[in-house]
């Protein structure tokens, strides 16, 4: 089964003590569901999720600056409305980026991690070992408000916004061999950023299971 990206939905705001996004559409039951959240400040905050969502500890933190975290839903029963995440301690500036995908789920690669400061910022390079078609996730937190542009290793941005003095967003590829994968792009002037590149394999197609006469008539042929 092919990844196919069904809605994607953002929100961000200024000294948040939590963020909320909505749904355009009830998700459909079985999909995968993402969840983005990219934030500015001093210090890492924790992060409460609503009911249902998986958190797999998928950080990225280059704190004074910006941080982030990665949540999921596999096989997710129909979801609609606002979806509220909660910080421990508000952050500074912060986005909201949810994402919903037909096509597959688990099982999942939590990634690496990549921290810097550059004009330029980059993930780590990591080896996806996950059976093809390998979504392949980057998610890019920068102190510098300007857009990226020109992602590398054809990924795609997805989406972004610009917070304050940061800009957050997300890129996707579907990768369809194991191996490495790592993706750049152009952040206007140099920011501290943090970036986590994570990926999810799709479902196996079924294997096509012909009937007893078409068995019949094969036999007979030979």
């Amino acid at each position: 089964m092919n990844w196919s990206q069904v809605q994607v939905k953002k929100n961000s705001a200024s000294l948040p003590s939590s963020i909320a996004a909505t749904w355009d559409a009830t998700t459909k039951a079985g999909n995968l569901l993402l969840a983005f959240v990219c934030y500015s400040g001093t210090a890492t905050s924790s992060i409460t999720p609503p009911s249902g969502w998986t958190q797999p500890g998928w950080t990225a933190s280059n704190m004074p600056g910006t941080a982030m975290e990665i949540f999921y839903i596999d096989a997710s029963a129909p979801r609609s409305g606002s979806e509220s995440f909660s910080f421990g301690t508000g952050p500074g500036t912060a986005a909201l980026f949810m994402a919903e995908y037909s096509g597959g789920g688990a099982p999942v690669d939590g990634g690496a991690t990549s921290t810097g400061n550059s004009a330029s910022p980059v993930t780590a390079t990591y080896n996806f070992t996950l059976n093809p078609e390998i979504l392949a996730l980057a998610v890019f937190a920068h102190g510098n408000s300007s857009n990226f542009t020109a992602p590398t290793n054809g990924f795609t941005i997805r989406d972004q916004v610009a917070v304050g003095s940061n800009n957050f967003g997300w890129l996707d590829k579907i990768a369809t061999a194991v191996g490495d994968q790592s993706t750049q792009v152009g952040a206007g002037t140099s920011g501290v950023y943090c970036t986590r590149i994570v990926g999810f394999t799709a479902t196996p197609d079924p294997p096509i299971i012909y009937g007893a006469s078409r068995m019949r008539d094969v036999n007979l042929r030979l």
